[in-house]
């Protein structure tokens, strides 16, 4: 997956916007140390930082650890997947928001951020559960069966009970989890599905020409219109999981 920055920011703000709500699942002890895990292009972690200065952040993506620390100059920023990370009793808190579905081997995730928080150290995330963007995702795969392709996308969508195991079986203590729904309106109107699209399956639809490309995003549209296409927004058909597990 190649994260455009700018058209992220630009288009794609409302992901950080929805994880705010996470914050106040941070300790009341402001000294504490935080790993941002997926950090994007900061904004999230800047908001960790201003209270919390023992705050660092870590993406994959080169491009967007260099618009956050342009943005963000005074916070750490580190180019080190989840995969990579190799932090070991480093932090009291690994925050992450809408990563954890782009990451298929949970279990080097879930080892890796056991050995990277210090003893008692919380987990808290928020990240697409069991069904989420399933309307979205079946209007793709069904657009581009016309042309004998399958859709080339992996999520990790879990349902509760699978995930609590997850967690059990890395030696977490569960203190949260749970799921729900969350519809999300997308930015720019009628424009909203399909830069969504672009963004976020650019893995799977760039593989396509322009005609081709143009062909499937309106199939899209046409199929999704009457379900999410409401006061002139498309609105997606997000469902969330949440989590709060200590070491």
């Amino acid at each position: 997956m190649k994260w455009n920055s700018k058209l992220y920011d630009s288009n794609q703000h409302f992901v950080s916007q929805y994880g705010e709500s996470l914050l106040e699942f941070l300790p009341d002890n402001t000294e504490q140390s935080i790993l941002d895990l997926g950090c994007g292009t900061g904004d999230l972690t800047a908001q960790i930082f201003e209270q919390y200065p023992n705050t660092i952040g870590i993406d994959s993506s080169l491009e967007m650890i260099e618009r956050a620390q342009s943005k963000y100059p005074k916070i750490k920023f580190l180019n080190i997947s989840a995969y990579e990370m190799d932090f070991f009793d480093k932090f009291d808190v690994v925050f992450s928001n809408a990563v954890f579905h782009w990451i298929l081997d949970q279990n080097k995730l879930h080892y890796n951020i056991y050995n990277s928080l210090h003893k008692n150290g919380i987990l808290i995330c928020e990240f697409g559960a069991n069904k989420n963007i399933d309307k979205i995702f079946n209007a793709y795969n069904k657009s581009i069966k016309k042309y004998n392709q399958k859709i080339n996308i992996s999520f990790y969508f879990p349902e509760i009970i699978n995930h609590k195991k997850l967690l059990e079986q890395h030696g977490f203590k569960i203190k949260e989890i749970y799921d729900f729904d969350r519809p999300t309106v997308l930015p720019n109107g009628r424009l909203g599905l399909r830069e969504w699209v672009l963004q976020f399956f650019s893995s799977d639809i760039n593989k396509y020409n322009s005609i081709i490309k143009e062909d499937i995003l309106q199939n899209m549209e046409t199929i999704l219109r009457n379900e999410l296409f409401k006061q002139e927004n498309w609105v997606a058909d997000y469902r969330r999981i949440r989590v709060i597990a200590k070491k």
